[in-house]
């Protein structure tokens, strides 16, 4: 938000402008994303929210519809500090409250799967008698590391007797402290290579035209 002027009883809240970014369900209605970019999203959202509530700022509705990748691939969030208000929200467990939402966001990029049993975001819920299980036993494939932080996330009990992260700060440092997620390299450009002298096109001179007689 870049700031908010009051009319009488009117409100604008004037907001960054971002062409061409797409919100997050929008780039999962074309499938899970990859790793790397999972990492991106988890990490600069987290980055943005642990910030926030050390100003003393919380979301409390963070949404699919509310984190924002631009052209170039940054990760925006809208409504922080404003939602909650317009709704009138309760600020009363905030920290947990934004680091769970965030735990929806990356479950769902991960697994294609909203994580709980209800329908979401045109997402499929998970089976109610399935409980919280980790991405990678929902989906094949999944990024160990990224699957164990969304676990330790939204499961009072993670695997492996992992310890739960239940505020801003501890998941900005578990999200610091996994391994580096490279991104997919590129394919190479093709090789042009030279044409042997036999197969080289031959340039012949225009033939003057013929006088008539």
């Amino acid at each position: 938000m870049l700031d908010a002027v009051q009319e009488g009883e009117l409100v604008y809240v004037v907001r960054e402008w971002l062409p061409g970014a797409r919100d997050l369900g929008e780039l999962l209605a074309d499938g899970p994303l990859e790793p790397y970019d999972a990492y991106q999203m988890v990490r600069q959202v987290t980055d943005a929210i642990a910030a926030a509530h050390q100003r003393g700022q919380a979301h409390l509705r963070l949404t699919p519809k509310c984190v924002l990748r631009t052209d170039g691939g940054q990760y925006r969030i809208n409504g922080i500090a404003v939602d909650a208000a317009l709704r009138g929200l309760p600020t009363e467990d905030a920290e947990l409250t934004d680091v769970r939402a965030i735990g929806a966001l990356l479950y769902a990029s991960l697994t294609h799967r909203w994580p709980y049993p209800e329908d979401r975001y045109d997402l499929q819920g998970l089976p109610k008698d399935l409980g919280c299980v980790p991405p990678d036993q929902v989906r094949a494939g999944v990024h160990k590391g990224l699957s164990e932080l969304a676990a330790r996330i939204l499961c009072e009990q993670p695997p492996h007797h992992t310890e739960p992260i239940t505020t801003p700060a501890e998941l900005a440092a578990a999200v610091a402290a996994l391994p580096k997620i490279r991104p997919p390299e590129q394919p190479a450009p093709p090789v042009l290579r030279a044409l042997p002298n036999n197969a080289r096109p031959r340039y012949s001179p225009p033939r003057p035209p013929r006088r008539s007689r």
